[in-house]
């Protein structure tokens, strides 16, 4: 009966441990994928970083492209204005040669 129960000791302190190996190479494993979970948090930490810059020069360059629209738009009106002026320039000279 002795050398049965110092067999399922043995057996015991055999498998406690196997089951202390086991934990630390999951302990490891876990402190890997940890460190990789950190790594890939601050590599999406960054791309939306640099998509919120992509995003903010994006708005500023529509409201650059809205002011140049404005502004063509007005130098285009001045334009017009400026050739009716030649052309009623251009009429009254012809009207005063023709006196």
């Amino acid at each position: 009966m002795l050398d049965k129960l110092k067999s399922e000791k043995s057996l015991l302190v055999e498998a406690l441990k196997d089951l202390s190996n086991e934990l630390k190479i999951l302990a490891k494993k876990k402190k890997q994928l940890e460190s990789k979970f950190g790594s890939l948090k601050k590599q999406s930490s960054q791309t939306a970083d640099f998509e919120r810059k992509l995003r903010e020069s994006l708005n500023e360059l529509i409201s650059k492209e809205s002011e140049i629209t404005k502004k063509l738009a007005s130098t285009e009106n001045k334009v017009q204005d400026i050739s009716e002026r030649i052309n009623k320039i251009k009429k009254a000279k012809e009207e005063l040669s023709r006196v």
